[in-house]
């Protein structure tokens, strides 16, 4: 069975290699690149050529790469060289794409609007938004020449307007679905999602208690699994499923969470042979939802 996990489950930060080890020996097929996922970070050839090693040697595959949410290297910043740099970061990433030979799609966070926001904050994004528009119009015709298809994220208290506009303007963009994410508080998304699946084209898939963004298991809160996996069975998507958890503010994490890795390696392999568990169980669920999609 094909189940997908992304990398940073213990951390973010630091040479990858230990946690991409223990994912394979846990029966994972598939990685979701996420170390770096918040930094300046460019990958550079000697970075590149020690994944690729590692991915050989444990045979694992690469289905997504997230995109950096670059800190002054952010590509829809209302500073101009700040959103330039970051057209560069994301031009990186994509590259990093080619480099890890990735089936998937390379995601991102983009500016988004909430329920309840202030005026003052909408007009903080409605700039942020002109700036997106304006780095997407330079990025798009550059992934269509590298053949990477970039996916954009759903986030906690989406209005879904800047989701809209940017599906609606870019056609060869996909929606990623983040259901930890949309199950954030108050407001439920998959009744948003739904009408939307046939733009979906990655999966975040993760758990909460509906009151903060924990990136838990599936099963350890409140997601409605069911609904999600019919929801993917009627969608465009046809992936591995693909789970971005982490070990933070669950049992096996002992110690304060940090992007650097500082959970014992015992307790990483017991946290990934609980998780692949719960992964393997939502992978159940989905399979008997696409034999009845099928029906």
């Amino acid at each position: 069975m094909d189940i997908c996990i992304y990398s940073d489950f213990a951390g973010w930060l630091g040479a990858p290699e230990p946690q991409l080890r223990r994912i394979a020996d846990a029966g994972f097929t598939h990685i979701g690149w996420g170390h770096q996922y918040n930094t300046d970070f460019a990958y550079g050839p000697h970075e590149i050529a020690d994944i690729r090693r590692v991915l050989r040697e444990t045979g694992l595959k690469v289905l997504d790469v997230h995109a950096s949410y670059g800190q002054e290297k952010r590509f829809w910043s209302r500073c101009e060289y700040e959103r330039k740099a970051g057209v560069d970061l994301m031009k990186n990433r994509a590259q990093l794409v080619c480099e890890l030979e990735a089936s998937g799609t390379l995601v991102t966070h983009i500016p988004y609007f909430i329920y309840g926001i202030s005026p003052e904050m909408r007009e903080v994004k409605t700039q942020e938004t002109q700036q997106l528009m304006r780095s997407l119009d330079e990025l798009v015709p550059y992934l269509d020449k590298l053949g990477v298809k970039l996916a954009v994220e759903n986030m906690c208290d989406d209005d879904f307007t800047t989701l809209d506009m940017v599906l609606e303007r870019y056609p060869q963009l996909v929606l990623c679905y983040d259901t930890g994410h949309g199950n954030f508080k108050v407001l439920k998304q998959l009744d948003y999602i739904e009408p939307r699946s046939k733009h979906l084209g990655a999966l975040h898939l993760n758990d909460n208690d509906g009151a903060a963004d924990l990136h838990w298991s599936p099963f350890m809160g409140t997601v409605d699994w069911e609904r999600v996996v019919r929801m993917v069975a009627n969608s465009a998507y046809r992936g591995p499923l693909s789970f971005e958890i982490i070990m933070k503010a669950t049992p096996f994490q002992k110690t304060p969470f940090s992007p650097l890795p500082n959970s014992s390696e015992e307790d990483q392999r017991a946290y990934l042979k609980d998780a692949y568990a719960r992964c393997e169980r939502v992978c159940r669920l989905y399979e008997q939802a696409l034999s009845a999609t099928a029906r």
